[in-house]
């Protein structure tokens, strides 16, 4: 708390001033982007993807009228910052509702989605949860800004049996008033976790409940194991 300390001949007073916000701390680096397998997959034993396709063999699974328009595609500047019209169609066309569009997507990267979203959502001394393990960036940014991250874990069942997230815990790391934002990550990456629709409602619950924010890093939907399907998406 920092004084100011003022004076005439009659009078001598001491006024507090706003206290000075600490300085923001820097992002760590990202250790998995210097891991050697991210771009060599000789060296890579665990990758999160599937082997991925060449241009070429992507663009042999497209109708003619997708196949005219990387042809047509220009590299120029965009003529819409969101991403494309008819590509924010496509996407908004695979959640199942009435309430989402093309005007509720943004084609961004993710590393850049988590960025901003975490930029316009937080401030200093806000409290986040995230799913543990996760991609750095979804609780580094929060730290970085003087956030304080708490760490739901997945609980191990018996050999062989699926690792699993409680909603029970994450309700209990919750701080009604206090956090402002959960993370999470379904199917999560690296163990697979996939709650059921039913506990999935509860997280929802959970956060409504506290008035808190929903973030689901949802890279992996698709790619459930088993007979899973997938959940409903986040935002729907």
């Amino acid at each position: 708390l920092a004084l100011a300390h003022c004076s005439n001949s009659r009078a001598r007073c001491l006024a507090s001033l706003t206290p000075r916000p600490l300085p923001e701390l820097a992002l760590r680096p990202f250790e998995v982007e210097r891991y050697p397998g991210w771009t060599d997959g000789s060296a890579s034993l665990s990758s999160s993807e599937t082997e991925p396709l060449s241009l070429a063999e992507l663009l042999l699974h497209a109708d003619a009228d997708l196949a005219e328009r990387w042809r047509a595609l220009s590299l120029g500047y965009p003529s819409h910052n969101e991403g494309s019209p008819w590509l924010r169609r496509e996407i908004a066309s695979k959640y199942s509702t009435e309430s989402i569009d093309e005007r509720h997507v943004n084609v961004c990267a993710p590393a850049e989605a988590i960025y901003l979203a975490s930029r316009a959502l937080l401030a200093a001394d806000d409290h986040v949860v995230a799913t543990v393990p996760l991609y750095q960036s979804l609780s580094e940014v929060a730290r970085s800004m003087r956030c304080e991250v708490s760490a739901w874990r997945p609980s191990a069942g018996p050999p062989g049996a699926p690792y699993r997230f409680d909603p029970a815990d994450l309700a209990a790391l919750i701080r009604p008033g206090r956090t402002k934002l959960v993370v999470c990550n379904f199917p999560h990456n690296p163990t697979g976790a996939l709650p059921t629709a039913a506990e999935f409602a509860r997280v929802v619950a959970a956060c409504e409940a506290a008035g808190c924010y929903l973030l689901v890093d949802e890279m992996y939907r698709g790619l459930e194991h088993g007979s899973r399907g997938p959940l409903p998406a986040a935002c729907a």
